[in-house]
């Protein structure tokens, strides 16, 4: 069922799991909060799974019983704010992981049936938000100033500046579920 969320090349696990699976070298677990599980009668707590041989995990949640008093230098720096039909919502790069899809629980409810019911996740990356589809149909990013979308399919994309997400269909759709988004605050700089 995690394989059935997880974008390519992820290992997501369960809160059970990463504390059963205790330390181990080189592997840290990226919390990506509470989801829904097929199956499952409560939202379950989700870990990406996440191994770097010979590197410090710089953007990493260390083993998830630990506890840190200190927050990431990174986890202020950034901010990025969404709006959809007069509805602006603004996240912090510590608010991340942020949710968006069709179920209430998502911190971006798009309610749109060609929306998947968690349809992407947006994460505080290298003093960045990244975008990863995990929909059924795929995400379109369109960047302002750029006139050839980025067509996501279990993909990932880094967000910056400004510019519009299609969610479901491409914009080509007149009717489709547009966002527009700004992100401020990141260290992203494009040539």
């Amino acid at each position: 069922r995690l394989c059935e969320r997880a974008g390519p090349a992820e290992i997501w696990a369960t809160e059970t799991t990463v504390l059963l699976a205790g330390a181990a070298a080189d592997v840290w677990y990226r919390k990506l909060g509470l989801m829904e599980i097929r199956g499952k009668a409560e939202l379950q707590m989700l870990y990406q799974v996440e191994w770097r041989e010979n590197e410090e995990p710089d953007s990493l949640t260390m083993q998830a019983a630990l506890v840190s008093s200190f927050a990431p230098a990174d986890s202020i720096l950034g901010q990025i704010q969404f709006s959809w039909h007069g509805v602006d919502m603004s996240f912090t790069s510590s608010d991340a992981p942020v949710h968006v899809g069709r179920a209430n629980h998502a911190q971006l409810c798009i309610n749109d049936p060609r929306v998947s019911r968690l349809h992407a996740r947006i994460d505080w990356r290298n003093s960045g938000f990244v975008l990863t589809d995990m929909s059924s149909f795929g995400t379109w990013v369109r960047f302002d100033g750029s006139d050839s979308p980025v067509r996501l399919r279990r993909d990932a994309c880094i967000l910056h500046g400004t510019g519009q997400i299609a969610l479901g269909v491409p914009f080509t759709e007149s009717s489709a579920p547009i966002m527009n988004f700004q992100v401020a605050g990141t260290s992203v700089h494009l040539g």
